[in-house]
């Protein structure tokens, strides 16, 4: 879902009906995140809830390296690339999100298989 700013978000999830439910506890967890890039309507999107010990040695040895690879391999890398990690319900905590947009499965699972996410 897409809001204008958190303050949406926050009041969207405490008045949706489904979203109100107690009997989840805290089995759903629900982030608020910056995008960067639109996601199309028929993309696999893959996400990585992250703990980083050292952002800086992160930013700078592996998202390069990591969004060109995605590129060559036919996805779009970075349509969320953020430290600014935002929880509304959950228990789950992380320090960085990472959004990975594939134009098919088939294209993501050639990724996977491929043993190139291998070479970070």
């Amino acid at each position: 879902l897409h809001f204008d700013s958190v303050k949406s978000a926050e009041q969207w999830c405490q008045c949706a009906p489904g979203f109100k439910q107690h009997d989840w506890l805290d089995d759903v967890d629900i982030f608020v995140l910056p995008i960067n890039l639109p996601i199309n309507d028929n993309a696999i999107v893959e996400i990585h809830l992250l703990n980083l010990r050292d952002s800086q040695l992160f930013e700078s040895e592996f998202l390069k390296p990591y969004g060109k690879a995605i590129e060559e391999a036919g996805g779009v890398p970075f349509v969320i690339a953020s430290s600014h990690v935002i929880r509304i319900r959950g228990i789950y905590n992380c320090n960085f999100f990472i959004l990975t947009q594939w134009p098919s499965f088939e294209v993501a699972k050639n990724w996977h298989l491929s043993g190139s996410k291998f070479h970070f």
